[in-house]
């Protein structure tokens, strides 16, 4: 499962070996400059917007890959219906970056 790291050059999101093969994409890393906000959301199926190229999906059980919309490019690494973290960006290759939490975050988000 893919995990969210702050490091001083920003948001560095790994993906595991099988997330790179499935999405076509390796890791990323997020300026902290070009990061407008971040939230998490229990549901991310609902807000996904436009059509995956390139990379996996099973409706509401995998979405790996970049998912494209009238110019705008989101980046996902989703499962099922589990909570997950929209950060959303400016000036990056991609609009917004939507990541399922791991189970630790998971609770953390769900206390909130």
């Amino acid at each position: 499962m893919a995990t969210i790291e702050e490091t001083p050059a920003g948001l560095h999101v790994r993906l595991s070996r099988w997330e790179r093969i499935g999405s076509l994409h390796s890791d990323l890393v997020i300026p902290h400059e070009c990061i407008v906000s971040s939230d998490d959301v229990p549901d991310p199926w609902p807000i996904l917007r436009g059509w995956r190229a390139p990379g996996t999906g099973i409706p509401f059980v995998i979405m790996l890959g970049t998912l494209r919309a009238h110019g705008l490019k989101d980046f996902c690494a989703i499962y099922r219906r589990r909570p997950a973290r929209i950060i959303v960006c400016e000036g990056f290759a991609f609009a917004r970056v939507i990541v399922t939490l791991p189970a630790v975050d998971r609770r953390a988000a769900s206390a909130r």
